[in-house]
């Protein structure tokens, strides 16, 4: 295969993978807020990019137990980057990835509800729908948000235990006796 073709999906496999959905969501950051800066600014901030703004909603999820479609996920992020291109002012902020992280988890405070509810309605309407699916074709689907959720964990850097240092003003333990 020549490297300037692109790779060929699976035959009968029309879900995107979870690489191929951040690469999608990462392109439409790089487009949208990144598109008068230098290619190296971009680079730079990729990783937090990644870990605040577009693995945030499957971390967020994630732990409210609940998980969207993998068409909504995508659509979610995308209507929440449209959001801020549209209303915010982009051309004065200093750090970007802090900005839109900002953006993305105000979002999520004040419509996280929402998603939550839709998520928990699917749930239940999965029972109830699992028997009739049975007896269909299998097409596994894989299941988006725990993955993202564990690749943010996975960048999310650990924190570290600061040693303790001794107080210097403390008599020693058996004074002078020696």
């Amino acid at each position: 295969m020549n490297a300037s073709q692109p790779k060929k999906k699976r035959a009968g496999s029309s879900q995107e993978t979870p690489a191929e959905l951040v690469n999608q969501l990462l392109n439409v950051v790089r487009s949208q807020f990144y598109g008068d800066l230098p290619p190296k600014r971009f680079f730079q901030d990729r990783n937090l990019l990644l870990r605040n703004v577009i693995l945030y909603p499957a971390h967020w999820l994630d732990e409210r137990g609940v998980t969207l479609p993998n068409h909504r996920y995508k659509g979610i992020v995308l209507d929440v980057l449209q959001t801020i291109k549209r209303h915010g002012d982009t051309r004065g902020i200093q750090y970007l990835p802090g900005y839109l992280a900002h953006c993305v988890q105000t979002h999520f405070k004040h419509h996280g509800d929402e998603y939550y509810e839709e998520a928990k309605a699917l749930r239940a309407l999965t029972g109830d729908v699992i028997a009739a699916l049975a007896k269909l074709p299998q097409r596994n689907e894989p299941n988006l948000v725990p993955t993202l959720a564990a690749l943010r964990a996975h960048l999310t850097p650990k924190k570290r235990r600061r040693k303790a240092k001794p107080a210097d003003d403390q008599p020693s333990l058996f004074g002078d006796v020696l």
